[in-house]
């Protein structure tokens, strides 16, 4: 069966500098062949999403991966933008084209939040188990 993805590098924060996360993606080959693919990101400003080249936002990432038959690869993604970034979110789409066939094409969305204030870990204290205690 197919599985689906998507890469969510969370909120960001402009607080402390320049952005640059870090996300991998765990890509699948289930043929007996081995695969060669083109790898493209495209932001999109639709749907409230604001655009990325006029804050200077970037995702970087392989330009091309090969994944041999049967096996399975991480590739890392980073997203990087200057302090200057405009507040807001983002998304795109990072794709993926065979390159021995290209009508073979994934698509896998990405996105991610900026703000100046970004909450990193948020401990809530010791676990709590509800139900009745033992007699």
């Amino acid at each position: 069966p197919a599985r689906t993805g998507a890469i969510s590098f969370g909120p960001v924060s402009t607080a402390t500098g320049n952005i640059r996360e870090l996300q991998s993606l765990r890509v699948t080959n289930a043929s007996d062949e081995a695969k060669s693919f083109n790898v493209q990101t495209s932001f999109q400003a639709v749907n409230g999403t604001l655009p990325a080249g006029a804050s200077g936002m970037t995702l970087q990432t392989n330009a091309s991966i090969s994944v041999p038959a049967g096996e399975t690869i991480t590739s890392n993604s980073f997203l990087v933008a200057p302090k200057t970034a405009l507040q807001g979110l983002y998304g795109g789409y990072m794709i993926f084209t065979n390159k021995d066939d290209s009508s073979e094409v994934y698509r896998v969305p990405f996105g991610t939040y900026v703000s100046e204030q970004a909450i990193a870990d948020l401990p809530i204290g010791q676990p709590v188990i509800a139900g009745t205690p033992a007699s």
